[in-house]
């Protein structure tokens, strides 16, 4: 047994020990709950607003017929047809245009006519109606494009629901819980590296994850909601014929 000195010196030890250890558990313990309690932030608001569906395309009905004859030539995948109404001039990038043979070869309609992704992307379009200039001599589509509320951000990931009473479901895919249900509401995009592509009927379409003004987030199927900055045509009539004088996406 440790006497006198020695015993005095063990005792102070132990104890200097023993609160270096009680300093350093309350420090590990406080440092832990910090890390436990952060939670993610909260998805951002923002205004809420609809876009209501617009289609001026009755105003003229020479362009309204010309559209129906579009549509119909587009479902068959009629490369003479569309490239009879794409003028030398015609826009297809922000970037450098190389006239009629550059937009061929940009959309694989020299090399894969019927496999082009354009056939998809302008029946997209034409179905989502449009609006005229002041003149009429020139009609833009969609209207998610042409009529986008203001006051929102446009380098932001922007869309639009293009349908009443569309289902927003829990995860990419039909089988998944429906969450909500909205009516032409702006929405925010959210990015997927990786989109699940789903057949619904005769839609082939991804399922695109969107956020509310409410900061809800959830999945809508492709065809009932469309980006802002999504792909957009412009007619325009040309020595008495309607031609496409631009088609691109982004800005």
């Amino acid at each position: 047994m440790l006497k006198g000195k020695a015993a005095r010196y063990w005792l102070i030890s132990l104890l200097i020990s023993f609160v270096s250890f009680s300093v350093f558990s309350s420090n590990f313990v406080c440092f832990a709950s910090a890390g436990s309690s952060d939670k993610a932030a909260p998805a951002e608001k923002f205004a809420k607003k609809k876009i209501t569906p617009v289609d001026e395309a009755d105003k003229v009905p020479e362009f309204k017929k010309f559209r129906e004859e579009f549509v119909a030539k587009m479902k068959e995948k009629d490369v003479d047809y569309l490239m009879a109404h794409v003028p030398e001039t015609i826009k297809y990038s922000f970037g450098v245009c190389e006239g009629r043979k550059g937009f061929m070869k940009d959309w694989e309609l020299d090399s894969n006519p019927k496999g082009s992704k354009i056939w998809r992307q302008l029946l997209d379009i034409t179905r989502l109606g449009g609006t005229f200039n002041k003149e009429k001599t020139e009609f833009t589509a969609p209207y998610v494009f042409t009529s986008f509320p203001d006051g929102f951000d446009s380098f932001e990931e922007l869309g639009a629901i293009v349908g009443e009473n569309v289902t927003v479901r829990s995860g990419p895919g039909i089988k998944n819980e429906a969450v909500a249900k909205l009516d032409y509401e702006v929405v925010k995009m959210v990015f997927v590296e990786k989109p699940v592509v789903e057949t619904i009927g005769e839609d082939t379409c991804e399922w695109k994850k969107i956020r509310t003004a409410d900061g809800d987030e959830g999945y809508v199927f492709g065809k009932y909601v469309r980006a802002y900055l999504d792909y957009r045509a412009s007619f325009e009539k040309v020595d008495g014929k309607w031609m496409m004088n631009f088609f691109v996406s982004g800005d």
